[in-house]
């Protein structure tokens, strides 16, 4: 077991949790086990395709949903805390979790095979990222960098920066072929040349960030510890800042249908953001339970995951029509 720091994306929402359900990887025949409440485990990841939806967390734990209200686990090699996962399409895609294991599936989900691991590396990977089928990169603590370029059969080792060895802990990239990882210490790096190569971009903050989100041309947001996000319209040349009102940790943000961002993160913290990129507003759980992903399903319908598990969230119920775009004047 290693020792998890709040910089890094996992225990950015939960310190405590991170350590509790880190293992070290079965052998290469052992597969997560089928939980009847895994859904009310510890999950931090969400991704999906149209209203199909894939979660990963705790154990290995994956599980799929395609019917309202119904979660199904998946078959997955490996039983340590998946920390990310991302479908290309509604057949194929990658998660990535402790012991810079990899698990992927062709089959929409439904079995995920372990195609790399480094047990010896001792540190998680944070995120994953597909550039196209064959070109999938995974990032992590401490500068761990891999990439594929055969749809994940084999994995080589990257370099973003030979001087830097911060955690790494989200990529994302544009349309056209702009990627971008942001990471401890309010390290920002860019690549122009689909991750062959990587310049460091000036910072406007030097608290760690947890997610990037790139959209359109040239518009990218991060976003982080104290609640911090920041906005570029420039391909991060230059960065505003976009008030939040809270101090707390944001963990991942999405751009919703109606052009909005939203952000999640630490004691149930709701953050929309508006159409300008200028102003938010801000609703907390009841529960204040740490929300570490989110994914919306439906236009102003998200699923929330956490140390609660799964849950559903109608934005319009709880945001009013000025604060969020698309809902109805009830």
């Amino acid at each position: 077991m290693i020792l998890m720091t709040s910089r890094l994306r996992c225990a950015a929402f939960f310190i405590l949790y991170s350590c509790l359900w880190t293992e070290a990887a079965a052998e290469k025949n052992d597969y997560s086990w089928q939980a009847p409440l895994a859904d009310r485990s510890l999950l931090i990841a969400l991704d999906g395709v149209g209203n199909t939806v894939w979660a990963a967390g705790a154990y290995g734990h994956i599980l799929k949903h395609s019917s309202p209200g119904i979660w199904n686990q998946s078959k997955v090699q490996a039983r340590v805390l998946l920390t990310a996962i991302q479908m290309f399409d509604s057949s194929t895609g990658c998660a990535v979790g402790h012991d810079a294991i990899i698990v992927c599936t062709d089959d929409g989900g439904n079995n995920w095979s372990r195609v790399y691991e480094d047990k010896n590396h001792a540190a998680p990977l944070l995120d994953v990222m597909f550039l196209s089928a064959y070109e999938i990169i995974a990032v992590g603590a401490y500068g761990y960098y891999r990439v594929s370029g055969d749809g994940g059969n084999n994995w080589l080792e990257g370099l973003i920066n030979e001087e830097h060895d911060f955690h790494l802990n989200a990529i994302g990239h544009d349309l056209h072929g702009l990627l971008y990882i942001v990471g401890e210490a309010g390290h920002i790096y860019r690549s122009k040349d689909r991750g062959l190569t990587w310049h460091t971009l000036s910072s406007p903050y030097e608290g760690s960030f947890f997610d990037v989100l790139v959209w359109g041309d040239g518009q990218v947001a991060i976003a982080g510890l104290r609640g911090r996000i920041y906005y570029s319209r420039d391909k991060g040349e230059s960065w505003s800042r976009i008030s939040t009102n809270i101090k707390t940790s944001l963990n991942s943000l999405i751009r919703l249908r109606n052009g909005q961002l939203m952000g999640v993160g630490h004691t149930g913290n709701i953050v929309i953001v508006d159409k300008d990129y200028r102003q938010s507003h801000l609703y907390q759980l009841k529960e204040r339970f740490d929300i570490a992903d989110a994914y919306e399903y439906e236009s102003n319908h998200v699923i929330l995951v956490g140390e609660n598990g799964i849950s559903n969230l109608d934005l319009c119920r709880v945001f009013s029509t000025i604060e969020l775009a698309g809902c109805d004047s009830k």
